[in-house]
């Protein structure tokens, strides 16, 4: 397999469906660069990726949901091509950071869509700025109730970031339902999944929601009152199922979803059957299944 095809296969397999990345540009927000797509026009759609992630997570649900809507993908800061700085990093932080993407595109509200800790960042923006968020979707929602106690924030960053094939083919059996086999394949994963994570945000990202930093009480999410949409694939090894069944329990106006089959990234494995449930969604329709 040569180089230029051993790129196209890893880049197939990231996207799924979709091997044809985004056109992105740069925006200035509170001092950093951030890369972001801004696709399509009409109602804006936000979608946050998690830790150790970047907006390619989205590639097989851009095109789709662009059809109707505005959607914005940002590669979060200490990401993707965003800025890397040598700082401390908190998952709150990213709050500050979309609202400012947004003033900077000229979006007033949007629907927010988070995968793992994006969800996270969802829902705490929607704490903070209830008037700014039309509708959240929680993909496989991770942190909101912290981390266990016997795991610490080395093995979240370590997991997090593979350093290794061994450590790659363990991170892939986790995130996906069907990962993988090709090494060749697995090395160029490894390669990307490298550059996405060349700054130390994820370690420092590790230490803060080891912390507690942030962490919810049923007060605090009972206080949530937006229309949320909750999605999560059952054969997730990263968040389990029944974390986000648990929180759909305690938000007062939810929808809940699971896709059977799907690991972490349902958006990914399930990309055609996930972007007709956001549609769905977005048009009012009830998705409790």
């Amino acid at each position: 397999m040569n180089k230029q095809t051993l790129a196209f296969a890893a880049a197939s397999f990231l996207a799924l469906a979709s091997n044809v990345a985004a056109e992105t540009s740069i925006s200035a927000v509170n001092g950093h660069k951030i890369n972001h797509v801004d696709q399509g026009s009409g109602p804006a759609i936000i979608l946050i990726h998690g830790l150790g992630a970047d907006h390619t997570r989205w590639n097989a649900n851009i095109d789709k949901l662009s059809e109707t809507n505005r959607v914005i993908a940002p590669d979060l800061v200490g990401f993707g091509r965003s800025d890397k700085p040598d700082m401390d990093y908190s998952v709150s932080m990213y709050v500050d950071q979309i609202a400012g993407l947004m003033d900077n595109l000229g979006i007033e509200n949007a629907t927010l869509v988070g995968s793992s800790m994006g969800g996270l960042i969802s829902m705490l923006f929607a704490e903070r700025y209830p008037e700014r968020v039309e509708r959240l979707v929680l993909v496989a929602p991770a942190f909101v109730f912290g981390l266990p106690e016997a795991v610490t924030a080395d093995m979240l960053a370590s997991g997090a970031s593979p350093k290794t094939i061994g450590q790659m083919e363990a991170y892939l059996s986790r995130v996906y339902a069907n990962p993988p086999t090709d090494p060749e394949v697995i090395e160029a994963l490894l390669a990307e999944h490298r550059q996405v994570n060349s700054g130390g945000a994820v370690a420092s990202l590790a230490r803060s929601i080891k912390s507690g930093e942030p962490t919810y009480s049923d007060d605090r999410l009972a206080a949530l009152k937006m229309a949320t949409l909750i999605v999560h694939g059952t054969q997730d090894g990263i968040v389990p199922v029944d974390a986000s069944r648990n929180l759909a329990s305690k938000l007062a106006n939810t929808s809940f979803h699971e896709f059977s089959g799907a690991g972490h990234w349902p958006q990914l494995e399930r990309a055609d059957d996930f972007n007709d449930l956001i549609a769905d969604y977005l048009r009012g329709e009830d998705q409790t299944r």
